[in-house]
């Protein structure tokens, strides 16, 4: 082991901040509120202009994070580094929250459902944003998805309240801003439980680190303030829980994920058979208190129309948003049904298949792996994708990495993947992140240990709940 690494070198984090800044601000500046609240702003120059910016940030996060993996390795790290390393983040999340939403109008939706239900008394589920069409700050919005009932879960739905509750003079810019400020705690605590979900490994600092530095992260969820970063956060505790060995705890963070956005739910059976394997006791804790929590949610709020409006593979009229599976299936047949129904079946053997290994103990020291596989099955099947939903699944096989060169093959995949996505025509989009992803799925499965063995991440702590 080398000498500490006494000062923090100046120069990688003075240009994160810098590059980071000028990423944020430069597009934050450039266009009217009413640009952004429709849109328009989002040509195919301004998304082309923003992958380069993002991709510039990327390679000063890299810098700035390798640096710190070199003072890592030779020792504990001085006070001065965890001041160097809050100056890095801390400003950069708040600066990003701060933003308007720039990639992205769902914000807009996010607060509009939001004060349907906080001060126009209004059931998402029941009634569709053109009762509320009228409303002065609902009205700004672009009337695209206005046909829908919420398709959120009630957790999400009451976060999206809150600024409704706690904005005197609101608007809509006003509402999504502060939102996106709610999600701040969430942005920290992914974080924390990287940190926890790595213990044991040398690096596991310089890790947490390089996803929250990188820009991906940041834009997805606290510039454009995607639900996701909840939803990946939900399940990242989940598969720490199961490590743990605390089913209780594990199927209320399982529902919560779920109860924010239905996709989340996919992770239930894979989670069910892993806890089968090691316990019927703790199956039965698991299942009977992840049925209790999220059906209850659903019965407190009537959100029963919420899980027939959302469909595992959606259906949607056209395959130029499709992700691998249906557009390879597409090539085949004109049928959008048949489609439908071989994506479906495909995923459904998928997840038969997964369970049945998790149950043989394939993944019984890595539950973040097969999770990660499950989410990944959903989004390759999936008729209707974004860039932003490989956050479901690439977030599980970061954490289910042994090595940091197994990390950060599959960090630099997804970071790049989803940079290089904002320049692909969407008739090509769905190869190009469909088959990135497999890749990387595949990679996950080569490398992740499986079958209990004293890894980098340590053995889990087995105390039951």
């Amino acid at each position: 082991m080398g000498s500490r690494m006494k000062t923090p070198p100046t120069m990688p984090l003075l240009l994160y901040v810098v590059v980071a800044v000028i990423g944020l601000t430069v597009p934050e500046y450039s266009y009217s509120d009413h640009d952004v609240i429709q849109g328009s702003h989002q040509t195919v120059a301004f998304v082309q202009w923003t992958a380069v910016l993002l991709s510039v940030w990327m390679v000063a996060a890299y810098w700035w994070t390798e640096t710190l993996h070199k003072a890592e390795e030779r020792g504990p790290l001085t006070t001065d580094w965890k001041t160097h390393l809050a100056f890095g983040l801390i400003p950069i999340a708040v600066l990003a929250a701060w933003c308007r939403p720039l990639l992205s109008v769902d914000t807009f939706y996010y607060v509009a459902y939001g004060r349907q239900l906080a001060v126009l008394g209004l059931n998402p589920y029941e009634v569709n944003l053109f009762a509320s069409a009228n409303d002065p700050i609902i009205s700004q919005i672009g009337k695209m998805w206005f046909h829908n009932i919420a398709f959120y879960g009630p957790i999400a739905l009451s976060l999206y309240a809150v600024p409704s509750l706690i904005v005197s003079s609101p608007t809509l810019l006003g509402l999504a801003v502060t939102l996106k400020f709610l999600w701040l705690p969430f942005y920290g605590l992914l974080g924390r439980l990287l940190y926890r979900y790595w213990e044991g490994c040398p690096d596991r600092l310089s890790r947490t680190i390089a996803v929250l530095a990188g820009p991906n992260l940041i834009w997805y969820g606290l510039v454009d303030g995607h639900v996701d970063l909840l939803i990946v956060t939900g399940l990242v505790a989940t598969a720490l829980l199961m490590k743990a060995n605390r089913p209780a705890l594990c199927a209320l963070t399982l529902s919560a994920a779920a109860s924010i956005k239905i996709v989340g739910i996919i992770c239930l059976p894979v989670c069910f058979f892993w806890w089968l394997k090691h316990s019927r006791v703790s199956a039965l804790r698991f299942s009977l208190i992840f049925v209790v929590v999220y059906g209850g949610l659903y019965l407190v709020v009537g959100g029963g129309e919420y899980l027939a409006v959302v469909e595992f593979t959606k259906l949607w009229d056209n395959l130029v948003a499709a992700s691998l599976v249906p557009k390879l299936v597409g090539l085949v047949t004109s049928d959008l049904g048949l489609v439908i129904k071989i994506s479906n079946l495909t995923f459904y053997l998928g997840i038969a298949l997964l369970c049945g290994l998790t149950w043989t103990g394939r993944f019984e020291q890595n539950p973040a792996l097969v999770m990660g596989w499950a989410m990944g099955l959903l989004f390759l099947t999936r008729t209707y994708f974004q860039p932003w939903y490989t956050l479901w699944f690439w977030a599980l096989l970061w954490i289910a990495a042994p090595t940091r060169k197994d990390f950060k093959v599959q960090y630099g995949l997804w970071s790049v993947t989803v940079i290089a996505a904002w320049l692909i025509p969407w008739e090509f989009k769905g190869y190009f992140v469909g088959s990135s992803a497999l890749v990387g799925l595949i990679i996950a499965a080569k490398t992740a240990p499986t079958k209990p063995s004293t890894t980098p991440g340590g053995e889990p702590d087995r105390k039951q709940d």
